[in-house]
C-alpha cells in the first residue's frame, strides 16, 4: 500500500474515531438530562396528581378517581401509574408496557435507563388516603434519543465525507504529488535524461528530500556535460589543425581512404601556397596567418555542400574532398577560389601577388591514397606552368566519364520498377561467435551490362534529386519479402526520407508484428542539418513500434547533446574512427564511450577487419562491432 493511502487511511480510523466518540457522547449527555427531564415530570405529575385526587378519595368515588387516574396517564408518557386507596385497599392502576415501534431493539439495548419512579401518600387534612406511585416510560427517552442520533449521523457523515475528501486532497498536494515528481525524476534518472526538475513542494522534510534529488541530477547532468565537452576539446586537439581549426592530416587522410573503401565518387582539391619562408622572414608570422585563414575562408565559402572535408596537408598545402555530383565539373570553383586568392594581393593581405596554385582531380575507384595524392601532385605542376595563382582541373579520362544525373535517375528509376534491388547483410554482434544484435541491410542496383552498383556510388544523386524515399520504401519491401525474419533488420535512411510524409505514410502501413524487427538509422551529417526534421522522425518512430540509431558518429563538429533529445536505441561510430586505430584515435573511442555511456546508450564499432582494431576499439569500450571480420551473411 502506498504512503499517501497509508496516511490517508490512517485520517480517515482516526476521523472515525473521533467522530464516533463525539457522537457517543452527545448521545449520552442528551440520554443524561432526559433522564432528568422524565423525573422532574414523573414528580411534577405525581403532586397534580395527588392534588387532584384528594378530595374524591375520602369519601371515595371510585369512577371519579379512575377516570381522574386515566386521564392523567393518557396525557402524558408514562409505563406505569397506581394508586393504592386505603379505604378499601383497592388499587387503581394504569400500565403501558408498548415499546416505541420506530426504535431498533439493538438500540434499546445500547441505551437502557433504571427506572424512574416518583412515588408520595395523598393526604387529606391530616389522614393518609391513598399512596400514588408514578413510573417513567424509557421508552420516550429512547425514541428522543433514535431521532437526535439520526440527525447526528446524518451531519457527522457529511461531515466525515467532507474531511475525507479534504485530507485526500491535500495528502495528495502535500505527499502524493511530491512522490510523484520524485518517483519520475528517479526514473528520468534511470533513462538517462537529467532534464528533468521537481518543483519545490511545501512540507519542509520533502522539500529537503527534492533538494537532495535536484542536485544529484544537477551533477549528473554537470557530468554529462563535462564529458562532452572533454570529448569536443579531444576531437580538437585530435583531428584538427590548431592554427587553421580545419582537418588535420591524418583525419583527412583516414576520411579519404573510408570514402575510396566505399567506393563513393569523389573529388580532391589541391591549395599549395607559395613563398612560405619569404613571407614569414620579411613580413612576420601573423602575416602568414592572416593568409592561412584567409585561404581556409575562400574554400569554404566555395565548397558549402554536406560531405566536404577541408585539411591542412602541410605548412602550406591545403586539400578539399568532395563528393562529385553528377555532370559536376569543378573548374568554374576551382576558378573562383583562384580569384579570391588572387584578391588577397590586392587587399593588402598577402605581400606577393603569386599567392598560391591550385589543382583538382576525380577520383578513381581503382586507386589508393598514395596514388591520389601522386596524381594531385602532378597536377600542381603541371598547373605551375599556367600563369600567376593558376589553377588546373584534371578532367577525367574515358574509363572514368562520370552518368549524368539524368542518366542516374532513370536508371534508379527503372530498377525501383522492376525492383531490381540486390540487398546483402552485414551482422553486428557483441563478440565473434556470438549471434548477431541486428543485421545491417546493403542495397544495390545493376547497371545496364549487368555490373552491380554500390549505394556508395548514387547516394549524390539521391540527395540531389530527392530519391531517398523511394529507394527506402523498396528496400523496406525487399526486407519484408522474407517471412522468417526473427533478428532486426537495420537500415540507413535518407535525410529526403525523413521529411517525406509518403514515407512516414509507407511506415504506418507495416505490419505491427514485425515493426520490431526494423531500425533505422540516420547520420551524424543528417542529425547536423536538420535536427527538428530528425527529432520529428523519431518521435514518429517511436509511436509506431520503430527502433532508431545514430550512425557514422564522431566525424562531425556536433557536441553530443542531441543524444539527449533523440534517445537513440544505440550509436554507431564513425569507420573512420574504428579503421586505423592508434593511441589519439582509441581515446576519441573511449571519450564517446564514456558519454554516451552516461545515457545508458550502447556503442558499436563499424569496418572492422582485423583482430588488431577489434581489440583495440573493444578495450576502448564499444558494446558491440561489425565489419568485414564477422563476414557479410
Amino acid at each position: 500500500m502506498s504512503l499517501y493511502r497509508q496516511v490517508l487511511l490512517l485520517l480517515i480510523m482516526i476521523t472515525v474515531l473521533s467522530l464516533t466518540a463525539v457522537m457517543t457522547l452527545n448521545l449520552k449527555n442528551s440520554a443524561t438530562y432526559m433522564e432528568g427531564q422524565l423525573r422532574v415530570t414523573a414528580e411534577s405529575a405525581l403532586t397534580s396528581l395527588g392534588m387532584r385526587l384528594a378530595p374524591i378519595l375520602q369519601p371515595y368515588d371510585q369512577a371519579l378517581a379512575e377516570s381522574t387516574v386515566w386521564a392523567a396517564f393518557d396525557g402524558a408518557y408514562y409505563k406505569s401509574i397506581e394508586v393504592l386507596v386505603y379505604e378499601n385497599d383497592e388499587t387503581i392502576r394504569r400500565v403501558n408496557s408498548a415499546q416505541p415501534g420506530d426504535v431498533p431493539e439493538w438500540f434499546t439495548q445500547l441505551f437502557e435507563f433504571e427506572p424512574v419512579i416518583a412515588e408520595a401518600p395523598i393526604t387529606n387534612g391530616w389522614n393518609e388516603v391513598a399512596h400514588v406511585r408514578i413510573e417513567g416510560h424509557p421508552g420516550y427517552i429512547q425514541q428522543q434519543l433514535w431521532s437526535l442520533g439520526q440527525r447526528l449521523l446524518m451531519f457527522y457523515g457529511g461531515l466525515f465525507v467532507l474531511c475525507a475528501a479534504v485530507a485526500a486532497l491535500v495528502l495528495r498536494w502535500v505527499i502524493s504529488k511530491p512522490l510523484g515528481h520524485i518517483e519520475r525524476q528517479v526514473h528520468a534518472i534511470e533513462e538517462r535524461d537529467f532534464t528533468y526538475r521537481i518543483p519545490n513542494p511545501a512540507t519542509p522534510e520533502l522539500k529537503r528530500v527534492v533538494k537532495a534529488m535536484n542536485h544529484l541530477t544537477g551533477l549528473l547532468s554537470e557530468r554529462f556535460q563535462s564529458n562532452a565537452k572533454q570529448l569536443e576539446l579531444l576531437r580538437v586537439k585530435v583531428q584538427q589543425d590548431g592554427e587553421t581549426h580545419v582537418s588535420n592530416r591524418r583525419y583527412f587522410v583516414s576520411e579519404l581512404n573510408v570514402r575510396i573503401d566505399e567506393r563513393e565518387p569523389l573529388a580532391v582539391v589541391m591549395l599549395s601556397l607559395l613563398e612560405r619562408d619569404k613571407i614569414r622572414k620579411n613580413n612576420g608570422y601573423k602575416a602568414w596567418l592572416d593568409i592561412l585563414k584567409s585561404t581556409v575562408r575562400a574554400l569554404e565559402s566555395v565548397f558549402k555542400e554536406d560531405g566536404v572535408v577541408i585539411g591542412r596537408l602541410s605548412e602550406t598545402d591545403f586539400a578539399v574532398l568532395v563528393p562529385v555530383l553528377p555532370d559536376d565539373d569543378l573548374s568554374a570553383r576551382l576558378s573562383d577560389i583562384s580569384s579570391k586568392m588572387a584578391g588577397l594581393y590586392r587587399v593588402g593581405i598577402a605581400p606577393h601577388e603569386a599567392v598560391s596554385v591550385l589543382a583538382g582531380i576525380v577520383v578513381r575507384t581503382d586507386e589508393y591514397v598514395t596514388d591520389v595524392f601522386t596524381r594531385l601532385d602532378q597536377a600542381l605542376r603541371d598547373a605551375h606552368s599556367v600563369g600567376i595563382n593558376p589553377w588546373l582541373w584534371a578532367e577525367p579520362g574515358d574509363n572514368q566519364k562520370l552518368r549524368s544525373g539524368q542518366e542516374w535517375v532513370d536508371l534508379l528509376h527503372e530498377r525501383l520498377k522492376l525492383n531490381d534491388l540486390e540487398l546483402s547483410y552485414q551482422p553486428l554482434v557483441k563478440s565473434l561467435g556470438e549471434g548477431p544484435i541486428h543485421h545491417e541491410v546493403y542495397a544495390r542496383i545493376h547497371d545496364e551490362t549487368g555490373q552491380s552498383l554500390s549505394a556508395g556510388l548514387f547516394v549524390p544523386v539521391i540527395d540531389q534529386f530527392d530519391l531517398g524515399s523511394k529507394l527506402d520504401r523498396a528496400v523496406i519491401e525487399r526486407i519484408f519479402e522474407n517471412d522468417n525474419i526473427t533478428i532486426p533488420v537495420v537500415m540507413n535512411v535518407s535525410l529526403s526520407s525523413v521529411r517525406d510524409t509518403h514515407f512516414l505514410k509507407a511506415l504506418a502501413e507495416v505490419p505491427d508484428n514485425r515493426r520490431s524487427l526494423l531500425i533505422f538509422e540516420v547520420t551524424e551529417v543528417s542529425v547536423s542539418r536538420d535536427l527538428r526534421a530528425i527529432t520529428s522522425f523519431v518521435t514518429v518512430l517511436r509511436s509506431l513500434g520503430f527502433g532508431f540509431g545514430v550512425d557514422n558518429l564522431g566525424v562531425g563538429s556536433r557536441s553530443l547533446d542531441y543524444l539527449t533529445v533523440l534517445r537513440p536505441d544505440y550509436v554507431k561510430l564513425a569507420p573512420s574512427l574504428c579503421r586505423h586505430v592508434d593511441p589519439e584515435t582509441t581515446s576519441i573511442i573511449t571519450a564517446i564511450g564514456n558519454t554516451v555511456h552516461n545515457l545508458n546508450i550502447p556503442v558499436y564499432g563499424t569496418s572492422v577487419e582485423s583482430d588488431e582494431q577489434l581489440e583495440a576499439i573493444l578495450k576502448a569500450g564499444v558494446d558491440g562491432f561489425q565489419g568485414y571480420i564477422t563476414k557479410r551473411v
